[in-house]
């Protein structure tokens, strides 16, 4: 199940197969998008896809987590790896972290029953891929910390300001000139 809002063309469910494995997370693509790349796109791709995978176990989660406390771990799906769907979405998009899938599907039908984030297939190749993880990992950390853990709602602003800030910790600012 995916979030139509998000989806490049509208879609709620994809086909996605695992494509890679890393210590903390495990990366599924979305099946018509991999499909669809030709023979110089796909290398590019699974370089783009690994490099982040390998980032997201090097950086990202060791940082974040440092700083802001684990995700649900081993949650909801009993697994201690997260999963991160990579698919089209619309171009506003760089990802999204639904919280319905930390839920069992006999609360809410549409979750995914698992610790999910979803990464837009178009931003891949930037260096703002990575900018989107850790913004949307900043988001499952926090509804662990403060829904699961505190039965605390948290302002969305709030919310937000820390997921930015994730960017900073990780080392992913733009240096302004004469900052």
């Amino acid at each position: 199940n995916v979030d139509p809002m998000y989806d490049s063309v509208g879609r709620d469910q994809i086909s996605a197969t695992l494509r890679y494995v890393g210590d903390h997370a495990i990366f599924y693509v979305e099946d018509e998008w991999w499909k669809s790349l030709n023979l110089i796109e796909l290398p590019i791709q699974k370089a783009a896809i690994s490099t982040l995978l390998v980032e997201f176990d090097r950086i990202i989660y060791p940082r974040l987590t440092q700083v802001y406390g684990s995700e649900w771990n081993p949650g909801i799906d009993n697994d201690q790896r997260l999963k991160i769907v990579i698919t089209p979405m619309v171009k506003t998009t760089g990802g999204y972290f639904n919280s319905i899938d930390e839920y069992p599907k006999t609360q809410i039908s549409r979750s995914n029953e698992g610790e999910i984030i979803y990464l837009n297939s178009a931003y891949l190749t930037n260096s703002s891929a990575k900018v989107f993880l850790a913004h949307e990992f900043t988001h499952m950390i926090n509804f662990y910390q403060k829904e699961k853990l505190r039965n605390v709602v948290e302002d969305i602003w709030l919310n937000e300001a820390r997921a930015e800030y994730a960017a900073t910790l990780c080392g992913y600012d733009k240096v302004f000139s004469g900052s």
